[in-house]
C-alpha cells in the first residue's frame, strides 16, 4: 500500500506536476511492475469475475497489449521490475484478520438473492486477485512482445533506484508509486496518462522543502504514516481526531527523528503490543540497507551498490532476511523461478491462506494435508542445493483454518535424486515437444540414461525441460526409481494416448490437465458426490431440480470439463476496448469455484515443485551454464497459469438444457437462474432441449467464448481422455469401486447427449 495519506497530501499541496509525454520520448524508463498492473488493474480492466470463477481477468492479454503499444508509439522504452523475495516479517501467522472471506461470503449471498450488480461490487473490492497469480501470464506477454523485464532480489524499489543512479544509466526515469520516494530518489512519475498524452510525477526535494525536513526525516514521517512495511504508528492510527500526514510530520517536527518519537512513546500499551519501536527499526533499515541485484551479478547492500566506501551493518539477515547464493537471485531476476518457495525457506513459515471459495469445504483442508508431503520434498530440492545452514531449518506449514497449529515439514529427509535425460534420448523424440505426455511415451528410451553418465550434458534446452518433467513425476508416483511407469503411469499414458489418437484431434497438448484430472481423482476432490459444504442449491421452482444420479453425472462432467482451458475473445466490446473483455455467459457456480480452489492448490504445488528440480539441477551443476536460453526454458515450465471455470459452467448448463429445457433467453438465465429463479411463475413440466436447440441457447447466452459450441465439444474430447485414464486405474485398483462407477455411468449418460 502507499505511504498513507501521502497521496492526499500531495494533491493538497499541490506538490503534483503534470507534463507532456513528449519529454519522455526515446528515453528508458524503470516501470515498478506491480504498481504498474496494480493501475492496470483497477483503472483498466476492472473485471470482478476471478474472484467469482477463477483464474485471470479475460481482457489481461488485450490490456498489456494496448499499453504496449501505447508506449512504443510514445517512442517509451520500458524495463519492467517487478519485487522478488519479501523482506524478513516478525509477526504471527494470521495475527490480522484478513477482510477478504467475509467480502466474497457477501458477495456470494447477494448474488444468491439475484442483487447480482452489487455482488459484482462487492467481489471487484474484496481484493481477490492476487497479483503473483497473474506475474507469469504478465512475463509470457513481455516476453512474446520482446519487452524487458526482470524480478529484483528483493523489491523492485531498491532495484529501480540502484539502476537509474548507475554510471552507464541502464534508466534514466522511474515510474512507480509514491512510496519509492523513501529511497534516495529525486524524482518520480507516478502516473502515466497514455491516452491523454500526460503524465504525473513529484519532485523529493520539492516535496522536502515544502515539508521543511531533510531526507531522514522524511523517511521517519513515511515509516511513522504507514506502508507496505510498516503499520501505522498506533497512537496516530487509534487517534479520535482522523488520522492526516500533517500529524505524522508535525510529531517528526517536534521530536526532530522518528527514533525519539517512538522512544518517547514506548511505554504506550499499543507500542509495546505491536512491539513497534523494532518495526520501525527495522524498517528503516530495510529502506537504508536494501539489497539489489548489480550489473555485475552481485547482490549487494544499496548504499555499497551505490558508494563502494559506505558503511553497512553486520545483522541485515535480521531485517531483510537470510541470503541465497547470487546465483539464485539471477535465476529469480530471469524468471526462471518465482520467490514463493524461497520466501517459504527464509521465513521459516508456509502460509496457506483462504481460497476464493473461503476453503469452507472438508475435501479442501483434507486436500492441504494430502499435499504437505509434496510441498516438503519441493522445499527440499531447494534446502538441499544450498549451504548446510539451510539443510535442516526448521519450516512449517500454517493453514488459515487452525492459525495456532504447526505442520512440520521435514524436507531434510526427503529423496531429491533427479532423473537426468541426455541428448540421445532428446533425439528419439523426433522433434515432438517435451511434455509430461511425450516423457511417458519414451520411458524406454530415457530409461538408459543415468544421473552419472549425464552429469554436466544436460546442454540443449529440450535436456534441461525433460529432466526436470521427468523428476517431477518420479516425484508424484508416475514412474519408479527405474523409470518404469507405475498404475498411474500407465493410466496416464493410455490416456494420453486416448486422447491422440482421437480423429477429431488437434495440436493441443493436455497432459499438463489430464495429470492434474488424475491426481485430483487421487486425492478425492474430483467426483460426482457433492462436496461437504452443499452451494448451487435450487431455493424455488421445483422443476428446475435434477435429481441424482443425473445431477451426479452433470457435477462430475462439469468438474472435470473446468480444469480445461477455455478459448475467449480477448475482448467483447465493439470497439475493441479492453475494459469489457469480462465474463458473458451462464451463471456462476460456488461449487465449481470449490472445485477449481482444489486444482488451484495442486497446480501451484507442481508449479513450484517444477521450479525448484530446474533450480536444483542448475545449483548442482547438472545443467550447463550460462546459458542464453532462460526465458525459453521459463516458457516449457508446466503449470504457469490456471483456467478458470467458465468450461464447466458452459458444460454444465449445456446438460441442464438437454434434460430441463432452460429459459430462452439469454439475459434472464445467466441473471436469475443461478438460484433457480429463471423459470417462476410459469406452470408445466420442462421439456427436454435436442442437440440443434442445445447448441443454438449456448452460442446466445456464452459471448465470451469465441465458438461455445466447439469449445465444448473439445471438453468432451478431454472427458474421453480421463475416462480413459480412470479404467486403467480401475484395472490397477489404484481407485475405488465407486469413483470408477460414477465415471463409468457418467460417460454412459453422457454419450447421447453430445451429438
Amino acid at each position: 500500500m502507499p505511504v498513507r495519506h501521502f497521496d492526499i497530501f500531495t494533491v493538497e499541496r499541490r506538490l503534483l506536476q503534470s507534463s507532456p509525454l513528449n519529454i519522455l520520448s526515446d528515453i528508458r524508463v524503470g516501470i515498478d511492475g506491480h504498481h504498474w498492473l496494480r493501475r492496470l488493474m483497477v483503472s483498466v480492466i476492472r473485471d470482478p469475475y476471478p474472484a467469482a470463477m477463477g483464474g485471470v481477468p479475460l481482457a489481461l492479454e488485450a490490456a498489456i497489449e494496448k499499453e504496449l503499444t501505447a508506449l512504443k508509439a510514445h517512442r517509451i522504452h520500458p524495463l519492467f521490475v517487478f519485487s522478488g523475495i519479501g523482506l524478513l516479517r516478525k509477526d504471527k501467522p494470521f495475527s490480522s484478520e484478513d477482510q477478504r472471506p467475509a467480502r466474497r461470503a457477501g458477495a456470494w449471498s447477494l448474488y444468491d438473492h439475484q442483487r447480482t450488480e452489487a455482488a459484482l461490487s462487492q467481489w471487484q473490492s474484496s481484493g481477490s486477485t492476487s497479483q503473483p497469480d497473474l506475474l507469469n501470464d504478465v512475463f509470457r506477454i513481455l516476453r512474446r512482445h520482446g519487452v524487458d523485464f526482470m524480478r529484483a532480489p528483493y523489491s523492485a524499489w531498491g532495484q529501480l533506484v540502484y539502476l537509474q543512479r548507475h554510471p552507464q544509466s541502464p534508466i534514466h526515469a522511474i515510474y512507480a508509486g509514491s512510496e519509492i520516494l523513501t529511497f534516495p530518489v529525486d524524482k518520480v512519475i507516478v502516473s502515466l496518462e497514455l491516452d491523454k498524452g500526460t503524465f504525473a510525477w513529484l519532485s523529493k526535494p520539492q516535496i522536502l522543502r515544502d515539508l521543511g525536513l531533510d531526507a531522514e526525516q522524511f523517511l521517519d514521517v513515511c515509516i511513522l504514516a504507514g506502508f507496505d512495511w510498516s503499520a501505522t504508528f498506533p497512537p496516530l492510527a487509534v487517534s479520535n481526531l482522523g488520522f492526516t500526514f500533517k500529524a505524522v510530520h508535525d510529531l517528526i517536527k517536534q521530536h526532530k527523528t522518528g527514533f525519539n518519537t517512538v522512544q518517547h512513546y514506548a511505554d504506550n500499551p499499543e507500542v509495546i503490543k505491536t512491539k513497534y519501536v523494532d518495526q520501525f527499526c527495522r524498517a528503516r533499515c530495510a529502506v537504508k540497507y536494501h539489497l539489489v541485484l548489480t550489473t555485475e551479478g552481485a547482490v549487494v547492500p544499496l548504499p555499497t551498490a551505490i558508494d563502494e566506501a559506505a558503511d553497512v551493518p553486520s545483522d541485515i539477515h535480521e531485517f531483510i532476511g537470510y541470503r541465497f547464493p547470487d546465483e539464485v537471485y539471477q535465476y529469480l531476476g530471469r524468471g526462471l523461478v518465482g520467490p514463493q518457495v524461497l520466501n517459504n525457506l527464509v521465513s521459516g513459515v508456509l502460509l496457506e491462506t483462504a481460497p476464493l471459495c473461503n476453503g469452507e469445504t472438508s475435501e479442501y483442508r483434507k486436500l492441504l494435508a494430502q499435499v504437505l508431503p509434496l510441498r516438503t520434498c519441493t522445499l527440499s530440492f531447494l534446502s538441499k542445493s544450498l549451504h548446510q545452514f539451510y539443510h535442516n531449518r526448521k519450516v512449517v506449514s500454517v493453514y488459515f483454518f487452525e492459525p495456532t497449529v504447526e505442520h512440520a515439514m521435514a524436507h531434510a529427509q526427503c529423496d531429491t535424486n533427479p532423473h537426468l535425460v541426455d541428448a540421445d534420448a532428446i533425439r528419439a523424440f523426433d522433434g515432438a515437444s517435451v511434455t509430461f505426455a511425450t516423457c511417458l511415451a519414451h520411458l524406454s528410451v530415457v530409461r538408459s540414461t543415468t544421473a552419472t553418465d549425464a552429469t554436466g550434458t544436460l546442454i540443449q534446452t529440450d535436456t534441461a525441460v525433460a529432466s526436470t518433467l521427468l523428476t517431477v513425476l518420479a516425484q508424484i508416483g508416475v514412474i519408479d526409481k527405474q523409470r518404469q511407469a507405475t498404475a498411474f503411469g500407465e493410466a496416464l499414458t493410455k490416456g494420453y494416448r486416448r486422447l491422440s489418437n482421437d480423429k477429431r484431434a488437434t495440436s493441443e497438448d493436455w497432459s499438463q490437465e489430464l495429470l492434474l484430472a488424475l491426481l485430483l481423482v487421487r486425492y478425492g476432490a474430483l467426483k460426482a458426490s457433492p462436496f461437504s459444504t452443499t452451494y448451487d442449491t435450487v431455493r424455488s421452482d421445483p422443476r428446475l431440480v435434477i435429481a441424482e444420479p443425473v445431477a451426479g453425472h452433470i457435477r462430475l462432467i462439469a468438474r472435470t470439463l473446468s480444469l480445461v482451458p477455455g478459448k475467449y475473445k480477448k475482448s467483447t466490446a465493439s470497439d475493441g476496448s479492453a475494459s469489457t473483455a469480462i465474463w458473458t455467459g451462464g451463471p456462476l457456480s460456488r461449487d465449481l469455484l470449490a472445485f477449481n480452489s482444489c486444482a488451484r492448490v495442486v497446480t501451484k504445488t507442481l508449479r513450484s515443485l517444477t521450479e525448484m528440480i530446474i533450480l536444483n539441477l542448475f545449483l548442482t551443476n547438472h545443467i550447463a551454464k550460462p546459458r542464453d536460453d532462460y526465458a525459453a526454458l521459463a516458457q516449457q515450465l508446466p503449470y504457469a497459469s490456471d483456467a478458470n471455470v467458465g468450461m464447466g459452467i458452459l458444460a454444465k448448463q449445456y446438460l441442464q438444457f438437454r434434460v430441463n429445457q432452460l429459459p430462452k433467453s439469454p439475459g434472464a438465465d445467466s441473471e436469475a437462474h443461478g438460484t433457480g429463479e429463471a423459470a417462476a411463475g410459469k406452470s408445466g413440466p420442462l421439456a427436454a432441449a435436442t442437440s440443434a436447440e442445445a447448441d443454438k441457447y449456448i452460442n446466445a447466452s456464452f459471448g465470451a467464448f469465441v465458438d461455445p459450441a466447439a469449445d465444448l465439444q473439445r471438453g468432451f474430447r478431454f472427458w474421453d481422455g480421463i475416462v480413459e485414464a480412470v479404467k486403467s486405474l480401475t484395472v490397477g485398483k489404484e481407485v475405488s469401486a465407486d469413483v470408477a462407477r460414477a465415471f463409468s455411468e457418467a460417460d454412459t449418460w453422457l454419450r447421447p447427449l453430445r451429438n
